[in-house]
């Protein structure tokens, strides 16, 4: 999540979804990592750069940011387990069977 929120503050405010990334490089193979670190991260990164540089000039009334009702730590702490839940999930399910209900929904 650190690397996630690191990328977040370079581009600026851009926003990375760790499920589609984690996901195929924990349980994949050696160049399902080597596709995701080389090709996908970089592509998310770049594409969230332009799109951060692009809504401003397109929706002037957006782009205040979200404003957090919690203290922070309770946030960060929330955004961490859900994350953890949900990528577990998502993992389990697709060890378990590929074929199942679930995983086609």
């Amino acid at each position: 999540m650190f690397v996630f929120a690191w990328l977040s503050k370079i581009s600026k405010g851009g926003s990375h979804n760790p499920l589609t990334l984690l996901s195929p490089t924990i349980s994949g193979s050696f160049s399902g990592f080597l596709f995701t670190v080389c090709i996908r991260i970089p592509a998310q990164v770049l594409g969230s750069i332009t799109i951060v540089k692009l809504i401003p000039q397109t929706f002037p009334e957006v782009g205040h940011g979200p404003r957090l009702n919690v203290d922070l730590h309770h946030g960060a702490l929330t955004e961490g387990l859900l994350t953890f839940v949900i990528i577990s999930i998502s993992l389990g399910l697709a060890k378990n069977n590929p074929n199942s209900f679930f995983m086609k929904t």
